[in-house]
């Protein structure tokens, strides 16, 4: 599992790079476990920090100031890109799995997951929600497919100044409705992204910060 995740994130990565998107080169995709107990890759050390790399409440309004704008510019960009760029030959979104059957869209799967586990741990309490989002889903079947990240947050930007130098953590990227990414991000500042910075956690004006961080 671990050399199919790390082997799906660096042809991922090589397909952005090659279409211009910001995203640290990947030089080597190792699948012999030997040298470090596990599969690994080798890619480029980007120059600058994570976006949310502050010591003072000061740094971090002047950081989300300087930072925020292009965070949202690059992202959106990123839903501009062909999303054949990685859906093409069948690797992401939908394409043909190893027994040669077309997988479901990448809405038809998140709503599976959800399903098995609210069974499995159960979370009997949100099924109503489920049926509710499963009754409007059609809305979001018909928009043009895009390439998703899953996992943008200020911590996998990296930014030196006002300008982004990479974007990281390409595990989760899939093809499908960018409304879905946006989404996630957003639920993503409101909570861990943000929570786990003690001092938009545990300070006023953090915390006054993080809300308006969510906002935008």
């Amino acid at each position: 599992m671990a050399a199919e995740k790390c082997a799906r994130e660096t042809w991922t990565m090589r397909r952005l790079k090659d279409a211009g998107y910001p995203v640290p080169h990947p030089y080597l995709f190792e699948t012999d476990q030997e040298p470090l107990g596990t599969p690994f890759m080798i890619m480029e050390r980007l120059k600058g920090r994570p976006l949310f790399a502050f010591d003072t409440i000061p740094r971090a309004v002047a950081v989300f100031a300087m930072g925020f704008v292009p965070f949202a510019r690059v992202h959106a960009a990123l839903h501009r890109l062909d999303a054949q760029i990685l859906s093409g030959d069948g690797e992401l979104g939908g394409g043909d799995g190893n027994d040669g059957k077309k997988s479901p869209p990448l809405l038809d799967r998140m709503l599976a997951t959800i399903a098995e586990r609210i069974e499995d741990t159960p979370l009997p309490a949100l099924k109503p929600a489920l049926e509710w989002v499963s009754i409007n889903a059609a809305r979001f079947r018909s928009g043009p497919d895009s390439i998703l990240h899953l996992d943008y947050h200020p911590q996998n930007v990296m930014i030196e100044g006002v300008h982004v130098t990479g974007i990281t953590d390409w595990l989760e990227a899939d093809v499908g409705d960018r409304h879905l990414d946006a989404a996630m991000t957003a639920v993503i500042l409101r909570t861990s992204a943000t929570g786990q910075h003690h001092l938009l956690r545990d300070h006023a004006s953090g915390n006054t910060l993080r809300a308006l961080c969510a906002a935008a």
